[in-house]
C-alpha cells in the first residue's frame, strides 16, 4: 500500500508540475497574444493613417487634374484668341482689296500702325494726290482706340502738317527743311 500511495504521490506530483508548466505556457501565451495584439492595433492605426493620407493625396490630384484642364484649355482659348487677333490685324491691313473698295486700289497705303492705310486719292489714276484719307478697318462693332481716336481728333480739328526731313551726313542728324500746315 505504501508502494500505491508513493505511485500516487509521484503521479500527484507529475499532475501538478504538467498543470504548472501548461498555466505557465498559457500565460506566457496569453502576454505574447497581448503583445501580438497590440502590434497589431498599432499596425492597423498605421494603416488608416496611410489610408487617409492616400485619399487626401487622391482628392488633391483630382484637383490637380482639374486645374491643369482649366489650364490647358486657357491657354488654347488665349491661343485661339491670340490667333484671331493677328488673323483679324492682317485681314484689316488686306481687307480692301477683297471688298468693293470705294477707291482706286492703287491708291491705298498699308501703315501696319495706328490705323491701317492711308488713301492717297488719285495717286493711282493721275499720280497726283487729291486728297489724304487715313483709313481704319474694323471686323467687328469695337470702338476706336484710345490712339486711333486721338488721330481722328487731330485730322478733325486739322492739326496736321506735312514735312520734309533732311539728313545731314556730316552733323549725322536730321533737320526739318521745309514744313506745311493747312490754312483751311
Amino acid at each position: 500500500m505504501l508502494v500505491i500511495i508513493i505511485a500516487l504521490s509521484i503521479l500527484l506530483v507529475i499532475v501538478i508540475v504538467f498543470l504548472v508548466v501548461f498555466m505557465v505556457r498559457a500565460s506566457l501565451l496569453r502576454e505574447s497574444l497581448a503583445g501580438k495584439q497590440e502590434e497589431l492595433l498599432e499596425k492597423q492605426g498605421n494603416l488608416d493613417e496611410k489610408q487617409e493620407e492616400l485619399i487626401r493625396k487622391q482628392e488633391e490630384l483630382g484637383r490637380i487634374e482639374v486645374l491643369l484642364r482649366e489650364k490647358k484649355k486657357s491657354h488654347k482659348d488665349g491661343l485661339s484668341r491670340q490667333a484671331g487677333i493677328v488673323s483679324a490685324t492682317i485681314l484689316e491691313k488686306y481687307l480692301p482689296f477683297f471688298l468693293e473698295f470705294p477707291y482706286d486700289i492703287r491708291d491705298f497705303v498699308p501703315v501696319f500702325n495706328t490705323c491701317d492705310g492711308m488713301i492717297l486719292v488719285g495717286r493711282g489714276e493721275t499720280g497726283v494726290v487729291k486728297e489724304l484719307v487715313i483709313q481704319e478697318t474694323k471686323t467687328k462693332r469695337v470702338p476706336l482706340s484710345p490712339l486711333q481716336e486721338s488721330l481722328r481728333e487731330c485730322v478733325e480739328e486739322k492739326r496736321v502738317r506735312f514735312e520734309v526731313w533732311v539728313w545731314d551726313k556730316k552733323t549725322g542728324k536730321y533737320s526739318i527743311e521745309r514744313h506745311f500746315r493747312p490754312t483751311i
